[in-house]
């Protein structure tokens, strides 16, 4: 994961998602807290590393205390 918002993520992946894809996202912090939210793929860059950068907006803005599991 580099970045995480109420709204939605990015993240690196090693696979290709298309844009539009609709997904199931586990969210797990250092702690094995766990959110599960549906993820629509928003964006997808392809890095000279053969990887990916993915960007996705979540299917409902995260509830704040949610958000707090991912904040030191």
């Amino acid at each position: 994961m580099w970045n995480l918002s109420l709204t939605g993520i990015s993240m690196l992946l090693n696979v290709a998602l298309e844009p539009g894809t609709l997904l199931g996202a586990e969210l797990r912090n250092a702690t094995g807290e766990t959110v599960r939210i549906g993820l629509n793929v928003v964006h997808l860059s392809q890095l000279r590393t053969g990887d990916y950068i993915l960007g996705g907006q979540f299917s409902q803005p995260l509830e704040e205390y949610e958000l707090d599991l991912f904040v030191a």
